[in-house]
């Protein structure tokens, strides 16, 4: 899988894939979803919340990964 600067430097961060896949979500899209979020926004720890399909969704730059 390709990764940027950002999500190669934060590997270890967070929770383990297999946390991931225990809450039935899917592991690769995630990871997906965090590379391209991290592209745009890059250091910033400014969210970003949005509805989709009835799920409200925040991502957000953790500061402990800054």
């Amino acid at each position: 899988m390709a990764q940027n600067e950002f999500t190669k430097s934060n590997e270890q961060t967070g929770l383990p894939s297999q946390a991931v896949l225990d809450a039935g979500l899917n592991v690769f899209a995630l990871d997906l979803l965090v590379e391209s979020f991290t592209e745009v926004a890059g250091k910033s720890t400014e969210a970003v919340e949005f509805t989709y399909r009835g799920v409200s969704i925040r991502l957000q730059v953790s500061d402990k990964a800054i």
